[in-house]
């Protein structure tokens, strides 16, 4: 997984010079099943250090965030500091299972994190 730099070209802008060059960021996309949820890796340059780093998003459907008082956000703008509740039971327990996995592939730094907890877990529930 590489990111892309075209090589700069001069372009004028309202009488200013600028050299103009695309970035292109490797993006990998992981359906669940069924399940109207995606995961999306991208990779990019870090923000305040050198280096890359991967970032995940999971991304669901507004149809599967509840309110506090049960009601839809579909057709309807959200009330001020108003949040959406997702709910996860045993049901999604590969999605769960598969999310966690893919998390700590991202980097070595994910992989220890994610030994740590499954660490902890059968440490609690499995002694």
């Amino acid at each position: 997984m590489q990111i892309f730099r075209s090589h700069p070209k001069q372009k004028q802008i309202l009488d200013i010079e600028f050299y103009v060059s695309e970035v292109k960021y490797p993006l990998l996309v992981h359906k669940f099943g069924n399940f109207d949820v995606l995961v999306e890796i991208i990779i990019k340059e870090k923000q305040r250090a050198i280096g890359v780093q991967p970032m995940l998003y999971v991304c669901f459907p507004i149809t599967e965030l509840e309110s506090k008082n049960k009601t839809t956000f579909l057709g309807r703008a959200a009330n001020t500091k108003e949040c959406g509740i997702l709910s996860l039971d045993a049901r999604h327990k590969t999605f769960v299972l598969e999310c966690f996995k893919i998390f700590g592939i991202l980097s070595k730094n994910h992989h220890y994190d994610v030994l740590q907890i499954l660490h902890l877990i059968k440490k609690i529930f499995f002694k």
